[in-house]
């Protein structure tokens, strides 16, 4: 059924093109036109946050409206719209967009400049989703009419001071509650977390298997074990680079080389570790230079795995293969806290909580063996 809601609503945008394009609302005049702009935001709003019934009912005000613009314009300037569009202003309102006020016990458009902006943005969105699927938009530029810091606090009593101009918004339609905030570590996070699950699930049902069934979930175990652990590396490298992008991109460190250099595609995990934050902050406590030490282990498994190939090391001799052969829980166990274990340390000293989005989330605890919850803990 939400699929088939979901598909039918996606199948409205087209006519929604062709609703909020700037043609169209020059064919409204007076407060009339004023009334069909917020009514448009209303719809895109609606859209964002998944809410299909109040999506329907926008959209089906907005045809009503086209059609008396058309045929009996005098109903358009009438006392029946004028207290419609006070409960759309109040909608977006307590949605948090900037344009709306409340003032003399009415919802009033404080800004107009504000809400073109906030209709030009949904005439951009709608053209750019249908022809070239993007969903991705910056916050730097939806900021200006939408507070999402505002209403996450309100919705999800998450803080999210650390949500950036530089950060990307999914503004997927009919997909998620409120629009999702894209930090790559929180993604990063969120893999590790899906992949340990697996892990978890795929070794209980193994008590209970026998015969060929059991032989075959072994050899599936092994391979989730191998790819729990390169998905714990991989957040790990996410938080990192995630944080060296954003010395670059506030201008902090300046005369760091790392900072400096040029080509960074070069730049690697390890380097961050010892040529940034080793470098930067002073007193690097004992224990993020033992994890740090411990990941560098890890990372010998990972590229292993990744590269596997029947070269030889050149220290060991040993071909690398080895490295992937006989892994079980244990290491699967090492590797999830070690990379765990290493970003919370370096999170620890940089002076900035990147990992904030993680008090909404219940605290991982991996010893036991159990699953961990990829939810948010304050929405239902």
């Amino acid at each position: 059924m939400y699929y088939n809601n979901r598909q039918n609503n996606l199948s409205s945008m087209e006519n929604l093109r062709e609703m909020v394009s700037a043609e169209e609302v020059r064919k409204f005049s007076g407060s009339s036109r004023k009334t069909y702009r917020i009514l448009m935001v209303n719809i895109f709003s609606s859209m964002w946050r998944n809410d299909g019934r109040s999506y329907h009912d926008f959209f089906t005000q907005a045809m009503l409206m086209i059609n008396l613009r058309d045929n009996d314009y005098e109903i358009l300037e009438s006392g029946e719209f004028q207290i419609k569009r006070d409960y759309w202003c109040k909608e977006l309102y307590d949605n948090e967009f900037k344009f709306i006020k409340f003032e003399n016990q009415q919802y009033i458009i404080d800004d107009e400049e504000l809400l073109n902006k906030a209709l030009k943005f949904c005439n951009d969105y709608i053209k750019e989703f249908l022809e070239n699927d993007q969903k991705l938009y910056l916050y730097a530029i939806i900021q200006e009419f939408w507070d999402l810091k505002t209403l996450y606090r309100k919705k999800t009593a998450a803080s999210l001071e650390e949500l950036l101009p530089s950060n990307w918004i999914d503004l997927n339609p009919f997909m998620y509650p409120l629009p999702i905030y894209t930090f790559p570590d929180y993604l990063a996070y969120q893999d590790m977390i899906n992949i340990w699950n697996d892990l978890v699930e795929k070794s209980d049902k193994i008590i209970h298997a026998e015969g060929r069934e059991k032989r075959s979930l072994q050899f599936s175990l092994v391979s989730s074990i191998k790819y729990s652990l390169v998905a714990s590396v991989h957040f790990t490298e996410v938080y990192l680079f995630y944080f060296y992008y954003l010395c670059r991109l506030e201008g902090k460190y300046p005369e760091n080389q790392l900072i400096k250099r040029r080509n960074i595609r070069s730049v690697n995990d390890k380097e961050i570790i010892t040529d940034l934050v080793y470098e930067e902050f002073e007193d690097i406590p004992d224990a993020l230079k033992s994890v740090y030490g411990e990941y560098l282990k890890i990372l010998e498994i990972r590229d292993a795995i990744v590269h596997l190939s029947p070269f030889k090391d050149e220290n060991t001799k040993k071909s690398r293969i080895e490295l992937t052969l006989d892994l079980d829980m244990s290491v699967a166990l090492r590797a999830i806290k070690t990379c765990f274990g290493l970003v919370k340390e370096t999170n620890d000293i940089i002076g900035r909580d990147l990992l904030f989005w993680l008090n909404s989330m219940e605290m991982p605890y991996f010893d036991d063996f159990s699953k961990i919850s990829n939810l948010n803990k304050h929405v239902q």
